[in-house]
């Protein structure tokens, strides 16, 4: 099991809109949050996760579902790099920048 997360719930909006929060939990504690369309949310969590507040969020806010229920994250493991493999480079501005390995089949 990886260290960033071991659950995730939706805490604000749905998937169905197109239009959400995930929060992602470790051994009860925030350790992530990812957005949909509601990137104005961020900083809040952020501070959450700077915090270690306990998952899954427990508060009172706009677009909270009425029931939350936690569910295995299955983040992938990390991949290292090998021989032959090709790094690929995302997003527009140098602030929103990704990197991402990608294998090739032999």
């Amino acid at each position: 099991m990886t260290s960033i997360a071991d659950e995730v719930v939706i805490a604000q909006g749905s998937v169905e809109e197109r239009r959400f929060v995930a929060v992602y939990g470790y051994k009860g504690r925030i350790t992530a949050a990812v957005t949909f369309d509601q990137a104005m949310w961020l900083d809040f969590y952020r501070d959450l996760i700077e915090r270690a507040t306990p998952f899954p969020p427990d508060y009172r806010m706009v677009g909270r579902p009425d029931e939350m229920r936690p569910v295995p994250a299955e983040v992938p493991q990390r991949m290292a790099p090998a021989a032959g493999a090709t790094v690929v480079v995302t997003g527009h501005d140098p602030a929103e920048r990704r990197v991402s390995l990608v294998r090739q089949q032999p």
